[in-house]
């Protein structure tokens, strides 16, 4: 009687990044993921903690009106760069307005098709004032989240208005970050000539940190954040691709 030998299973060797080596451990091991921050908003706080509330009203007064300007399609709307003067400088008789710098960021940021990203529509743009505001744009946003995110971070007590600030700054960065790791295929960053870490970052980097970028802003209460984060989650990207992979080998159709 003959017998057949079983031949072992083939092993592939796959060179995993420290980023994937963590999301593995995190998969198996979810005691080791880090535990998330409870956010506890009490409105006897002050609406910005660096600000009066007298202040945070007026600041809040301009914003609006800044914001009609911008959204208006009236042909005697101020320009861009108006709008974005006004703003800079209410910021230099505030510096610690968290607020003002998350709008000016915005501002700025909607001057381009992309901010981190050169495309086609951004052809006729200046590639130099382009780097130059983008940085800015991520400076901004930088400012107003270290005023507003108490450290270290254990359980967060503040001001329903100081959350929204911080969910709308974090809001901003995950969308830019995922706009770059979108367009990154068919085009160029605008970084190279300034000094951000961003420059340095490929396709799957701008994906994680967008993805951290919206968990924080459904931490301080953004709903689309949590729903982005879920969605451009880097662990769960693995496991779709585990899952895949597996069904390939199962010759499975996909």
């Amino acid at each position: 009687m003959s017998t057949s030998t079983i031949p072992p299973p083939s092993i592939t060797h796959v060179n995993l990044t420290r980023n994937d080596l963590s999301i593995v451990t995190t998969i198996f091991d979810p005691e080791s993921a880090p535990s998330t921050p409870s956010i506890i908003l009490d409105r006897n706080l002050p609406l910005d903690s660096h600000i009066s509330d007298a202040t945070f009203q007026q600041i809040r007064t301009i914003e609006n009106s800044l914001i009609r300007s911008a959204t208006s399609t009236a042909p005697d709307r101020p320009s861009t760069a108006s709008l974005l003067e006004t703003a800079s400088t209410q910021i230099a008789a505030h510096p610690s307005s968290a607020s003002l710098l998350n709008n000016r960021a915005q501002l700025r940021r909607s001057q381009y098709a992309n901010l981190l990203v050169r495309v086609a529509a951004d052809a006729a743009i200046d590639y130099t004032q382009h780097a130059l505001d983008a940085a800015a744009v991520l400076a901004d946003l930088d400012a107003a989240i270290r005023l507003l995110t108490p450290t270290p971070i254990v359980s967060l007590r503040m001001s329903p208005e100081t959350a929204r600030t911080l969910a709308q700054a974090h809001m901003q960065r995950g969308t830019v970050y995922l706009a770059a790791a979108r367009a990154l295929p068919s085009g160029g960053l605008v970084l190279g000539e300034v000094e951000r870490v961003e420059g340095r970052w490929n396709k799957e980097e701008f994906e994680n940190e967008a993805s951290r970028a919206f968990q924080a802003a459904a931490l301080f209460g953004n709903e689309m954040g949590g729903k982005l984060a879920v969605a451009t989650n880097p662990m769960a990207r693995l496991c779709g691709s585990i899952v895949k992979e597996a069904m390939r080998a199962e010759g499975v159709q996909m």
